[in-house]
Order: C-alpha cells, then structure tokens, then sequence
C-alpha cells in the first residue's frame, strides 16, 4: 500500500479584488514531499449536482464599477484567442468555478461553470490584474469573466503509465482508489511548487467483463499550474483493477489529455 498524504483544497472566493491566500497546511507529494501551494481564488463550493444554478447578484444602490477604474489593463500576452473553446481545469468535483460580471472579484456572481464543463466560446477579451488574468467568456447566461487558471485548451492524449512507473516504480497498488490516484498526480508537479491537483471526477464504482471477474475502475485528476505557459497541466484518468471488492487497487494504465494555454497545433500538440 502507498502511504500518501493529500487534501483537494476547496477555495472560496476572496472577499477583497484579486487576493492570492497560501494555504496554512501545504500539500506534499508522497515521494519527493514538494509543497503544493493554494489555487487561486474563485472556486466555490457547490451542489455538485447543479453546479450551473445562478447565483443573484449583489444588491446595491451604486452602479457597478467599470473596467476602465480597475487596477491593471487589458491582456494581449498568450492564451486563448477568440473563438477558441476552452475547458474548466484544476476544479474540484464537488466545487464549481464562478463567473462574474467584470474582470475581478469585486464584481457579483452571474453563474457557474461545471468542473468537466467543456466547449466554453472564448469572446477574446481579457483583463491583466496584479496577481491574476481574467478572460472573457460565453455561457448559457450570457457573456461574463473567469479567473484564467482555471480554463485551458484540450490538447493531445497519450498513454503515460510507463512515465509513472518510471517516477514512482512499480507494482503501485492502494487500499483506495483516491489515494492511489492522489499520488500518481502529485507527481507530475514541478519542483518550482505553485501548482496542484483537483480531483474532478470521482470513481463510480467499478465493473467487470464478462470474461473475467476482475473489477475495473477509474479516476480523474487534474494536474494544474505548471510553470510553462505552454503546457499548463494535465488531466489523468487513472485506471485501475481489483481481484476482489475487498481486494486493494492495482494500477492499470494512466491516460494523460494535455491541458494547453497558448495555443494547439494541428496535430493537437500545445504551442
């Protein structure tokens, strides 16, 4: 059994415009203990299952402030273009990520975005504040902001599971799926620290062939906040096997969809 220690930060919303909170107890990967810092704000915890639920703006007999009196200016480095169709990234399961009606956490809530919500029209205007880059984008609610870290470009998808043996060894088996997966993920972090991992889709339970009692099961994180502004992290569905249901979890196989931030090529590679 891999002994792991983890926790999926569920972050709230920050109550003053574009504060960054370091989380009080870090996070550290099983094997080379590197600190994983807090994701930035602007996740918030929500019913899972109706995360889309709007939630009403905040009453007030002042208009709202506009673009033009904020800090910052407008964004023209890399990232999504126009057109483009970005997907959630780095959001929890049981959290949803908050749109608002400006560029910043001083503006209200209009809605919120599914964690494997995916397809979301990027309008091509963005807004550069101290600490963070928020982008424009359409949704069922109509055209509203998302802090940029947590949306990216799905690339390419290949099969990792040599990789993770190479980093960890092997066999790698787990009395828990979760935990199993936690440190598979934990491991695709950078030494330089800042990013994390959000576990987005939780086992379901498992299954078996008709050929063979084996029990199949998987699990999704995502590895966020990489230090390249071209490949922004990973998603990893983690597959796994037991011999019984009581028997631990071995893994199967690691499937790893590139998250990009720039761009994608033809070929689906990150640019």
């Amino acid at each position: 059994m891999i002994p792991v220690l983890f926790a999926i930060l569920l972050v709230g919303c920050s109550s003053s415009d574009d504060t960054q909170t370091e989380t009080t107890t870090p996070q550290h990967n099983a094997t080379t203990s590197t600190a994983v810092t807090t994701p930035p704000p602007d996740v918030t915890t929500t019913d899972a299952q109706s995360p889309t639920t709007t939630v009403a703006p905040t009453t007030s007999t002042q208009p709202p402030t506009t673009t033009t009196t904020l800090p910052g200016e407008s964004y023209w480095g890399p990232g999504p273009q126009a057109g483009d169709l970005v997907a959630v990234v780095g959001v929890a399961h049981a959290d949803a990520l908050m749109v608002r009606e400006g560029p910043g956490t001083r503006y209200p809530v209009t809605g919120t975005l599914k964690p494997t919500q995916t397809g979301i029209p990027v309008t091509g205007e963005a807004w550069l504040l101290p600490k963070s880059i928020w982008n424009e984008v359409a949704t069922d609610q109509g055209t509203g902001w998302v802090n940029s870290a947590y949306i990216g470009l799905f690339g390419s998808t290949d099969e990792a599971t040599l990789e993770v043996y190479e980093l960890l060894g092997e066999p790698l088996a787990d009395d828990d799926l979760a935990s199993l997966g936690a440190t598979i993920a934990f491991a695709f972090l950078t030494d330089e620290g800042g990013g994390w991992i959000a576990l987005v889709e939780p086992s379901e339970g498992g299954s078996t062939s008709d050929a063979s009692s084996i029990i199949h099961s998987s699990i999704t994180y995502d590895v966020v906040g990489l230090s390249d502004d071209s490949i922004k992290g990973y998603r990893l569905v983690i597959f796994a096997t037991q011999n019984t249901a009581n028997s631990p979890f071995v893994l199967h196989s690691v499937e790893r969809t590139y998250l990009c931030w720039r761009g994608i090529d033809p070929t689906g590679l990150c640019v």
